[in-house]
């Protein structure tokens, strides 16, 4: 085992998210602030000052993995 990593060196190395497009379906995680919500997809997270709008954004991930996660990958972009 590495000691300075905590890891053994024959670890297989995790996969960078925005290298592949799958339907895999990754955690989420949804951590209240005092001025918002930061949600965790998978390796990304993001940030929403509205409730409504963090709602609607999970609603169209959960309809569609594959395109949002896509749209997200090739633009930075979130559904509208």
């Amino acid at each position: 085992m590495d000691e300075n990593r905590g890891t053994s060196p024959s670890a297989p190395r995790q996969r960078d998210c925005e290298q592949f497009v799958n339907p895999k379906k990754y955690e989420i995680r949804i951590n209240e602030l005092s001025n918002g919500f930061v949600v965790t997809v998978g390796c990304e997270s993001f940030v929403f000052e509205d409730c409504n709008n963090m709602l609607h954004c999970l609603k169209k991930y959960l309809e569609n993995r594959n395109a949002v996660t896509k749209m997200w990958l090739d633009h930075k972009v979130l559904p509208s």
